[in-house]
Formats: C-alpha cells, sequence, structure tokens
C-alpha cells in the first residue's frame, strides 16, 4: 500500500548532504569504449531521485530504478516466479535447518571483479543492519538478532564453505525465505564496499545490475549499459532518468520528447491511443478512500461518520478523479451490492449545530473539497485546511491492491506499520490483524482480509470512493529496441533491452 499520489508516487524528499566535490565526482561520465551509443533513451520518473542508496529508497519506483544498477541473489522473473540471479542453486537441510547457496562464476562487479562468497557475506551484514528498512525479515537467520542488535560483530549462522558457496542457518524453518531474499533492498555489494566509505560509495555504485552509472545528480541519473553483464549486454546503450510531474511527463511523451511513462500510472489510456503507442494493464488497482480521523470527539460518533459517509455523492468526486469509477469496498476485487452503498434519506434531519473540519487529499484537493463540500452542505459541516503541524480531521488516501500479495495489502492496515493508513490505532481492528497467523491457509487469509475490509467499511471509518485501474504506457519501438508485448516484463523492467539472454523462454 502507499501514500503516493494519484498512487505510489509522490516525491521522497530523502536526499543526503554530501560535498561539493563529492557531487563533482558523482557527476563525472565515465564512458565505456567498448559500446556505441546509437539509443538514448529518456525516461522520466515521477520522484525526486535523490538518492542510489537501496535503503533510503522508499518508494517502488525508485527502487525498480536501482534495479536497473544493483544485482541480487534471486529475482522475479517474466512469470513473477522466484529464480537465481547471482544464485545458481540452493538446497535446504531438514536436519540442520541449513541452506547451501552457491553462486554464479560470471557474476561481475561494475569495476571487472568477480562476486565471491565474502562479497555477499558482507551483503548480507549491510543488510542486517537495523537501519536497512528490510532487515526484520532476515531474523529468521541464527545470530541476525544479535547483529543487528550490535551485539555480534558478525552474522554466526552464515558461513563461507568456497569462493562460490556458502551456508546460511537458520532458528527454524521459514517458507518465504528465498523469496524474502529478492527484496529490492537486499542489492549485492563488494565485500568493505571496496574500501570507500558509504556516502562516496553511493554516488557512484559499484554494483553487478545490467547498466553502471555514467552520471548523477539529484534530479537526474544517466546509465550505460554493462558490457559483461552475464545475461548479455543490454540492448539500449544509454538510459537517462530524470523527474518531471505527471502532467508534465504526459505532456512531454504526447510530444514525443520522452520514451514512455512505465513509471506513472495512467488511468485514461485511451489519452494514448495511437498506431506507435502501447498501453498494458497494470497488475494493481488503487482505491481512493476517505479517512476519518477520530481523534476529533466529534468524529468519535458513529453517527456522524455514517452521516457523512452516505452523503457522499461518490458519482460526482469522478470528476476529480479522471479514469476511477465509484468504490464501495476498498478492495477493488470485492465490490459490495449497490444497495449497500445508497442513502435511505428518509426520516434525514438537518443539522442545527454547524461544524468546521479540517480537510487535505493526497489528489485533486481543491476539486474533491469543492464536491464533498456540496454534499455535506445541507448538515452545515464546512471543510477548511488543516493546521500545517496538525493532521486534518478528514483527508484522502490513495493506496494500492495487489491481488496475489496480501501481505502487502494488510500491512497498511497495521497501526506498527509506517505505512499504516488510518489515523489513529483501532483495537478492534488490531485483534482482527492479530488473528491472520502465517499457518492459515489462503482461503482463511482470504477470509480474513475480507473481514477487516467489512469492519472498516461497515464503521464508517474508511469511506471507500473510488477505485482506479491503470496502465503502462510506451512506444512499440525505440530505435531499434522493441518491448515485450506483456504485462509482466514490469518485473525487470530493463530484460526486455537484453542482447543476448541465455534465459529466454
Amino acid at each position: 500500500m502507499s501514500r503516493y499520489a494519484p498512487l505510489i508516487c509522490l516525491a521522497i524528499g530523502i536526499g543526503f548532504v554530501v560535498s561539493p566535490s563529492l557531487w563533482k565526482l558523482a557527476q563525472q561520465r565515465v564512458p565505456n569504449p567498448t559500446l556505441r551509443y546509437a539509443t538514448h533513451w529518456r525516461v522520466p520518473v515521477p520522484t525526486d531521485l535523490n538518492t542510489l542508496d537501496p535503503n533510503r529508497a522508499t518508494t517502488d519506483v525508485d527502487r525498480n530504478t536501482l534495479l536497473l544498477l544493483y544485482g541480487r541473489l534471486v529475482r522475479k522473473n517474466r512469470s513473477l516466479e522466484i529464480e537465481g540471479d547471482a544464485l545458481d542453486s540452493w538446497a535446504y537441510n531438514v536436519n540442520t535447518q541449513t541452506y547451501t547457496f552457491k553462486l554464479r562464476p560470471d557474476i561481475i562487479f561494475h569495476d571487472g571483479k568477480p562476486l565471491r562468497t565474502a562479497d555477499v557475506i558482507f551483503s548480507f551484514q549491510e543488510w542486517a543492519r537495523r537501519t536497512t528498512p528490510d532487515h526484520e525479515l532476515l531474523s529468521i537467520i541464527v545470530g541476525a538478532r544479535e547483529f543487528a542488535e550490535d551485539r555480534a560483530t558478525a552474522i554466526s549462522g552464515i558461513t563461507p564453505v568456497s569462493d562460490l558457496s556458502f551456508e546460511v542457518r537458520l532458528r527454524e524453518w521459514e517458507e518465504n525465505f528465498i523469496q524474502n531474499l529478492g527484496a529490492p533492498s537486499f542489492v549485492l555489494y563488494p565485500d568493505q564496499l571496496g574500501g570507500q566509505t558509504h556516502e562516496t560509495f553511493f554516488l557512484r555504485p559499484n554494483a553487478t545490475g545490467p547498466y553502471r552509472v555514467a552520471s548523477f545528480q539529484p534530479g537526474r541519473l544517466e546509465v550505460e549499459a554493462f558490457d559483461r553483464y552475464y545475461r548479455g549486454t543490454p540492448l539500449t546503450p544509454i538510459i537517462e532518468l530524470f523527474h518531471l510531474d505527471v502532467e508534465k511527463a504526459r505532456a512531454e511523451f504526447l510530444a514525443s520528447n520522452v520514451n514512455n511513462l512505465l513509471f506513472y500510472d495512467i488511468a485514461d489510456p485511451a489519452a494514448f491511443k495511437s498506431d506507435s503507442t502501447i498501453t498494458l494493464p497494470q497488475a494493481k488497482q488503487t482505491t481512493y478512500v476517505l479517512v476519518v480521523n477520530d481523534t476529533l470527539p466529534a468524529l468519535q460518533s458513529k453517527t456522524l461518520r455514517r452521516l457523512l459517509s452516505q452523503s457522499v455523492d461518490r458519482k460526482a468526486l469522478l470528476e476529480c478523479l479522471p479514469g476511477t469509477e465509484p468504490a464501495s469496498s476498498l478492495i477493488p476485487t470485492r465490490q459490495r451490492s449497490a444497495q449497500d452503498d445508497t442513502i435511505e434519506r428518509k426520516g434525514r434531519t438537518r443539522r442545527r449545530k454547524s461544524m468546521e473540519l479540517s480537510f487535505s487529499s493526497v489528489a485533486a484537493t481543491q476539486c474533491l473539497r469543492s464536491k464533498l463540500a456540496e454534499s455535506w452542505a445541507p448538515y452545515s459541516v464546512r471543510l477548511v485546511d488543516p493546521p500545517p503541524t496538525k493532521k486534518a480531521d478528514l483527508f484522502i488516501q490513495s493506496f494500492d491492491f495487489f491481488k496475489d500479495d496480501l501481505t502487502h495489502n494488510i500491512h497498511f492496515l497495521d497501526s506498527r506499520s509506517s505505512d499504516y493508513l488510518l489515523g489513529s490505532v483501532i483495537p478492534d481492528l488490531q485483534k482482527l490483524l492479530a488473528a491472520i497467523t502465517p499457518g492459515l491457509s489462503t482461503s482463511d487469509v482470504l477470509r480474513a482480509h475480507d473481514g477487516l475490509d467489512d469492519f472498516l467499511v461497515s464503521e464508517f471509518r474508511a469511506i471507500p470512493l473510488a477505485h482506479a485501474k491503470h496502465f503502462s504506457v510506451f512506444r512499440k519501438t525505440v530505435g531499434n529496441a522493441e518491448w515485450l508485448s506483456s504485462p509482466k516484463f514490469v518485473a525487470n523492467w530493463f530484460d526486455v533491452q537484453i542482447l543476448r539472454d541465455t534465459h529466454a523462454d
């Protein structure tokens, strides 16, 4: 789930401070003399591109951009199944609760040095640090928790076997351990960062991905094809990525000044229809939700929350959110029946005492405020801007649902998560979440998922307003590169640029 507008796309503002001399170093272009720059792609992104450190990348857009540079132990293929990246094979010993991993011998860092076990063990230590966003995924490894808490100088459960193999001992069996190793932040680093500090390393990271840094400055990254990438030399020699907001990016695409809108969520594909353009549906859908912040005593009343919810004219709101449809549930795939969303206006009385509520929105703030104000005018509810340091009483959020990723969907309702959707902790909701344990079957999890939806909607704490389907938009051909006509390529969006691919279907 995300808090980005229109979906997950907001500027991240996570830059770091470095000296002018370091920025000068980062911007120096280091050409690869073995390549001819026949094709130059210009790709806009909706985020700020302030860092090349995966641990500081906070949006899916930034993480996917950085995977042009970095390799991992495993990755998802075009069928969205886990396969080895740097790993050649792995096996699990039930008796010792130990994985044995073997590395591919042909993984090369951008400086020409081969990947070896010492690099991977160092990478595990970088991933396990408490400052790494996904470090809890490794707590199942013996000694990882002690290392993260600075009670050990190494992870005791990881031991080298040879230059190309190592073992990882778990505290207990974890079904998703291999899949978790594909987390976007779990990228491979050279041992001890090749003698560099973290500050200098992430200006021009020495990694194992299909592209290496040509130049970098805040808001703009240029990468060039790495001709020793193990899957083959990327077909597109240079890719330039730079920040543009969504409206500017759309205009630049229609003017043929950029190659694609892969990193933008387009809800109106008809606007880009042409013989030279492909539009493909994405796997995710977005729900726009009006969240009721019940820290305001008046909004702790379910009667008032019901009044606000049932008075909303959802069809009118669609004028502010092009390409969406009315929503009666949080989960796009389980729309409630139309009668659940209707209002029985008979007997409703006008509010005699006026009420002032602060309002904010992740998108189209003025338009949505105007439409909601019209809906609530008969009840003397007036919407105003929230104070600068206070969360609004009512705020519209957008978040993504992925059909096959229930864990992703649920964690945005967990008050312990940094991405918690709601304004205040709801004890009954947390009890429902606590009942979703790892041992549940898929059908039980789905039922629990639906129960969360029903609870929030029936309590009028999260009022679904609209659902949006999204599309990727790109040119059929750019120079001599042709995009794969499948929506699944976004799992590794650079794959379609590979000149020779020994893993081709």
